[in-house]
Formats: structure tokens, C-alpha cells, sequence
């Protein structure tokens, strides 16, 4: 009530809530609140910091090689403990695809399409040197036992010899069908008798197979 309010003694400590005094006291209050409010905040961002941080870190190598590339090329800067490697400009660097140097070793000399080497590799052993058939086709290429002593290639598993004979064999198909790629890839496959046999690539799923995987390979890397 009012009358209780202003018998309060000047120097009682109550009479520091009245008036002016009083609401000069809130406005402390309120300053104290807002700072431990903003110390808060930055103390919840730093941890919120912190977390996402460890989650960063607890992430598996393969999980973060599996993610897509970035918007923006990697900066030459890049921190020591960034995990990738960026190549400076004018440093030579190991080829990505492998067998390239001797695929367009085989390409050159024989005029052929490194792209249609390259592919024929990938789809036949997908590039394992050691790779058999069940029908004893060895190597990158997949040279028959017949062929191998035609071209007369002494270690089929040898991945020079390999290329290079597969390559030689190919320039000889492309050469029969007038370099029709498609036939001479169905006498790869399915061998130039059945070729001739049906006038055209046989009909077999497996050659039909082979030859649209070949074919995609080369749609999908047009200037590589």
C-alpha cells in the first residue's frame, strides 16, 4: 500500500527498491541478465563448435572419399592435415587410368583409338593382367591360347605383350569389316567366323552384351 511504502527510513536498505532508485536497480538487473544471457549463447555456440567438430573427425576415410566433389576447386593453400593432395602447376603426376602409357604405346602403333583400347581392357579383365576365362582367355586383353601362338606372344600375362598383341589383333578386325567397329568388336568377341557365319554380329547375348558395354564406355568418355 502507499502508506507502507513511504514510511520506509531514507537510510533503510528496502528504500534502494523506491522510486528512481528502484528503477535504476532494474536496469542493472536487466544488464546482469543480458550479459549472462549473450555468455550463454556463446558458451552453447562453442560447444555446438565442438561437436560437430568430433562428429568431422569420427568420420571414416572411405565415407569421406565416397562424398562428391566440391563447388569450388580446392584451394593451393590447402592446411598439411587437409587429407587431400592438390598437384601444383607445372609437377608431373602419376596417370590415373592404369596401363595408359602402354595403351597409347599399342594405340600409336598400330592407328588405332586409344578410347576403343582403353574400353576393350576395361570390359575384358577390367584391368587385371592376371585375369583367366574359363575358356583359358589370359591377361588385360583376354587372348585365346590360339591366338597367343599366332601373335606369338610368349607370356600372356605380361602386360606390354598383352596390349600389344590384343592391339595387333584388333587392327586386323577393323581392317576386315573395313573398319566397322561394331563387327570387328563381335569377331573380338565372338570370333570372325561366327561374324561371317551370320553376316552381321552374331546373336548371342553375350556378344550383343559385350558390345553395348564397349560402346557406352566410349558415349561416356567422348574426349578422354
Amino acid at each position: 500500500m502507499p502508506a507502507e511504502r513511504d514510511s520506509v527510513p531514507a537510510g533503510h536498505p528496502l528504500a534502494l527498491r523506491a522510486g528512481g532508485d528502484r528503477r535504476s536497480g532494474e536496469r542493472r538487473a536487466i544488464s546482469r541478465i543480458g550479459s549472462d544471457r549473450r555468455r550463454s549463447q556463446r558458451r552453447r555456440q562453442w560447444l555446438g563448435h565442438a561437436l560437430l567438430t568430433s562428429l568431422t573427425i569420427a568420420v571414416p576415410a572411405s565415407a569421406s572419399a565416397a562424398r562428391s566433389q566440391p563447388l569450388s576447386p580446392p584451394s593451393r593453400h590447402a592446411p598439411k592435415d587437409a587429407g587431400t593432395i592438390v598437384p601444383l602447376p607445372g609437377i608431373a603426376t602419376t596417370p590415373q587410368r592404369p596401363y595408359e602409357d602402354l595403351i597409347i604405346e599399342a594405340a600409336e602403333t598400330y592407328g588405332l583409338e586409344p578410347r576403343l583400347l582403353r574400353a576393350i581392357v576395361e570390359v575384358e579383365s577390367k584391368f587385371n593382367p592376371r585375369a583367366v576365362s574359363r575358356g583359358g582367355a589370359k591377361g588385360l586383353m583376354q587372348l585365346r591360347p590360339i591366338l597367343q601362338r599366332e601373335l606369338r606372344i610368349r607370356n600372356p600375362f605380361d602386360p606390354r605383350q598383352n596390349i600389344m598383341g590384343g592391339a595387333r589383333y584388333l587392327r586386323r578386325l577393323l581392317d576386315r569389316h573395313e573398319g566397322d567397329i561394331r563387327l570387328a568388336l563381335a569377331s573380338y568377341n565372338a570370333g570372325p567366323r561366327n561374324v561371317t557365319r551370320y553376316g552381321g554380329v552374331p546373336p548371342f547375348q553375350e556378344t550383343v552384351k559385350y558390345i553395348e558395354r564397349i560402346i557406352d564406355i566410349l558415349e561416356q568418355s567422348p574426349n578422354s
